[in-house]
């Protein structure tokens, strides 16, 4: 797969997509320069963070490493946890942490982190135009859907000062997508993504959103059983 040609398709168009989604309804709560700039940053950071993986991986014999089902979850425990560590930094910068829209920011750096993710770690698929492209095509937007949903678990971490709580919220969340990746020529795994990330994306929209209302309805919102949970 050309990752010049895939990029698009892949990574940028299902992200600017899914951010369009995420930012409805908060207009006023955000400011535009810094949506772009978490962004066009999380694209930076992704594809160096992406490539480091693959370079960790490529120490293991891969026909080996995918028998261990451990070594998997272990593996990919630490790659979910870099990923939220990389974001908690960036969003921990002091321009950010006074922000209304942080978890919008967050939300912004995780789809820009995430854009790259399916170029990167499938660029052994021929094309996208068979099935194992279909299947890649799924593993990227569930991907994408995580990564967005992470972002703005790290943003409501930094927003309530609760950073450790949340940066492992984000990173058991995230564990959870890698072991499709590694099996993604299957329909199974590939499904499995989809429908797990969807509720992932999903939850998460509805659990920030007091967080977004301000603070009388974040008040509220912390008498009900379901957010006391986080």
């Amino acid at each position: 797969m050309d990752i010049g040609s895939a990029l698009l398709p892949m990574g940028i168009i299902p992200a600017l997509l899914i951010l369009y989604v995420t930012l409805g309804g908060y207009e006023g709560k955000f400011k535009e320069h810094y949506i772009f700039l978490t962004f066009i940053g999380g694209i930076a950071m992704g594809t160096l963070v992406y490539f480091m993986e693959i370079w960790v991986l490529s120490i293991f014999n891969y026909d080996v490493f995918l028998q261990a089902i451990d070594i998997v979850l272990i593996v990919s425990l630490a790659f979910s946890f870099f990923e939220s560590l990389s974001k908690l930094v960036v969003l921990n910068l002091p321009k950010f942490q006074e922000e209304e829209g942080i978890i919008l920011y967050g939300s912004a750096l995780g789809l820009g982190f995430a854009s790259p993710a399916g170029v990167v770690l499938m660029r052994g698929i021929p094309s996208l135009l068979s099935m194992q492209g279909l299947y890649a095509v799924m593993i990227s937007i569930s991907v994408l859907l995580i990564s967005c949903s992470t972002g703005m678990w790290i943003g409501v971490g930094i927003k309530i000062q609760k950073k450790a709580k949340y940066l492992a919220i984000a990173s058991l969340a995230g564990l959870f997508i890698w072991p499709p990746i590694f099996f993604s020529a299957s329909v199974y795994a590939a499904s499995l993504a989809i429908i797990y990330s969807l509720f992932i994306y999903l939850y998460t929209r509805n659990a920030v959103m007091p967080y977004m209302m301000g603070r009388k309805a974040l008040k509220d919102a912390y008498r009900q059983k379901w957010l006391r949970k986080f």
